[in-house]
């Protein structure tokens, strides 16, 4: 029996080739000489843009889009898919700035790859700010391959207010991820909020929004239901990547299981292990969240304490609770065909149930 993803796997080859042919060209799409070092910093964005990976919100507009246009690869579609792996790139190199991450799809953050000492650059805050402006370039390289992608001049201008519109909740949700933070007064209410925010519109609304409106289907019923199936689905999305964060794999994660602990993230498993674990217990996790060479034996306690507060089964049930919200409101709507809503529902199932 064919896996029921592997129609967005499919994508993926066609993504990465575009990837590459529109990397190769951006030398030459600014209309101004480039210096030598601006050039070497395309080409570190191009490195990271191709680096292997899932291609989810890619491919999902990319599906999007040929569902709603009834076409099968179409050039546009692929493009869509392109534009939000370029976004999502933006996003994730700033991220992994503001928690201070090591390691993305198994490879240095951009951050590190200029504080390597082959890279000749002075210190921790200039190897920041050329990471964040070359998350600012691939922002502006998105935003270049849209205009450039051809549908009729009014469905691109609703398409241009439909990302801007999601990414700029996604920065909203960067802002109260950055606020919540251990000693301050937060409630479960304000990290749902967040995740909502930071996860939800990125992650599914936005990429289903966007290849829905790029062919023309923008109408308010098609919108509010790539809503209430992308919002939920984004929060169970979110609360399972926290308990990756903690539980999960570093070699299938591509990314280090401590980054959590050592930054301090104030997450729902965070927050229900204060509220519900012993005194001790508690004061023993505030020591170590935040202890910037944690280690294994650190994670192995905070683990602990989760897992015997009940903070870890009471995320695995809340992301469950929401999957099954993603998938209710496909059965209460219509939106697209058959097919491609069985294939959010298995998407939403994968996002509760992936190892990374």
């Amino acid at each position: 029996m064919a896996d029921p993803l592997d129609t967005l796997r499919a994508y993926t080859d066609d993504i990465d080739a575009e990837m590459a042919k529109f990397m190769a060209a951006a030398p030459t799409l600014f209309g101004v000489e480039l210096s030598e070092h601006s050039q070497q910093a395309l080409q570190h964005l191009s490195e990271y843009s191709t680096r292997p990976g899932k291609r989810i919100r890619g491919s999902l507009a990319a599906l999007a889009y040929d569902t709603a246009a009834g076409t099968d690869h179409a050039l546009q579609a692929i493009q869509i898919g392109v534009v939000l792996e370029l976004m999502q790139n933006y996003l994730l190199i700033v991220d992994d700035v503001m928690d201070k991450s090591t390691l993305r799809r198994g490879l240095p953050t951009m951050h590190e790859v200029y504080r390597e000492p082959s890279a000749a650059f002075g210190g921790e805050h200039e190897s920041n700010m050329l990471a964040v402006n070359i998350g600012v370039l691939a922002q502006h390289l998105a935003n270049l391959l849209l205009s450039r992608i051809a549908v009729p001049a009014e469905w691109l201008v609703a398409a241009f207010q439909v990302l801007h519109t999601n990414i700029a909740a996604t920065g909203f949700g960067q802002l109260d991820d950055l606020n919540q933070q251990l000693g301050r007064e937060v409630s479960e209410a304000d990290i749902i909020s967040k995740y909502r925010l930071k996860s939800s519109y990125y992650t599914f609304v936005n990429p289903l929004q966007l290849g829905f409106t790029l062919a023309g289907k923008s109408g308010e019923m098609t919108m509010r239901a790539c809503e209430d199936y992308g919002v939920p689905a984004g929060i169970a999305f979110q609360l399972h990547d926290d308990y990756l964060g903690i539980y999960g794999d570093t070699n299938k994660l591509g990314k280090p299981s401590l980054d959590d602990i050592r930054e301090g993230k104030y997450t729902m498993l965070v927050h229900y292990a204060l509220q519900h674990a012993p005194a001790a217990d508690a004061a023993t996790m505030k020591q170590l969240l935040g202890k910037a060479d944690a280690n294994l034996a650190d994670l192995q306690v905070v683990q602990a304490i989760m897992t015997s507060s009940g903070a870890r089964e009471h995320c695995e049930a809340l992301a469950h609770d929401f999957a099954r919200q993603a998938t209710g409101s496909l059965e209460a709507q219509s939106l697209g065909t058959d097919v491609f809503r069985d294939e959010l529902g298995a998407l939403v199932a994968y996002a509760v149930t992936r190892e990374h």
